[in-house]
């Protein structure tokens, strides 16, 4: 079977059941784990399906919320990779706010590696769990309606308790991300919060993978402004890395300067 007629296959049986896995995909086929492995990343750098830990899953079904443990297998080295570049912008002593997910758990789990003293703001029991491991760090969790889907605190309480406090630097993660939209969110209920931690910051840095920016939320977190910081992967499209470029925003790839 030509490599051509394989990826058309692929992208048939993504139609039907949204998720395929390396070795059914080798066996239908009559080939390599690697072969497939290789099909896969080549379909993904075309934004045309999503990697995850043993196979890959439809676009169209990222364009809906899916549970924590889906999400945080989805893109893993890319995550590690962005999560380990935007480290380098805290410093030893820095005081910092982090907002729930799965991007956010690989960026804890690269900060207690890398520092001794930090003071981070959060409203994730479970990034509290990573981050508490460390000694040296000074964690503040910020209490309220416990939202068990997302693992995290929201709510008025939460509200107030962020108000009271500032960083100096925020880092987000987002469901969608456009120069249209700004920052999207599937779910509500965690909307205030996550504005109360980009208000609460001098500077914000935004933390999406690729595939974010084939995805629109349903809810617009915040627009783009002149004090965000974009870092995502080099799988992200050439003409998306330009038109935030041309738009003058601040958008960095992991493993150099441009898109390959």
């Amino acid at each position: 079977m030509l490599t051509e007629e394989r990826q058309a296959a692929i992208l048939a049986l993504l139609e039907k059941q949204n998720a395929v896995s390396v070795t059914a995909l080798a066996g239908q086929f009559g080939c390599s784990d690697e072969t497939v492995r290789r099909d896969l990343l080549a379909l993904e750098r075309q934004q045309r399906l999503i990697r995850v830990h043993g196979g890959a899953m439809s676009v169209t079904r990222t364009a809906q919320f899916r549970p924590f443990e889906e999400r945080h297998a989805a893109m893993q080295e890319e995550k590690h990779a962005l999560c380990a570049y935007a480290a380098g912008f805290v410093q030893e002593g820095d005081t910092i706010a982090l907002d729930p997910g799965s991007t956010s758990t690989v960026f804890c789990q690269e900060l207690t590696q890398r520092f001794h003293h930090l003071t981070v703001v959060i409203n994730s029991p479970g990034l509290m769990k990573i981050l508490a491991a460390n000694p040296g760090f000074r964690v503040i969790l910020c209490g309220g309606e416990y939202d068990r889907e997302e693992d995290a605190f929201t709510g008025v309480l939460t509200q107030q308790a962020l108000a009271q406090l500032h960083v100096s630097k925020a880092f987000i993660t987002a469901d969608g991300l456009s120069l249209q939209q700004g920052v999207t969110a599937f779910r509500q209920e965690g909307l205030p919060v996550q504005q109360a931690l980009i208000s609460m910051a001098d500077k914000v840095f935004l933390l999406a993978d690729s595939s974010k920016f084939t995805v629109f939320g349903t809810y617009r977190i915040t627009p783009l402004t002149g004090d965000m910081t974009v870092i995502t992967d080099r799988r992200l499209p050439r003409e998306t890395y330009e038109a935030f470029l041309a738009a003058e925003k601040d958008i960095l790839m992991v493993g150099g300067d441009a898109p390959c």
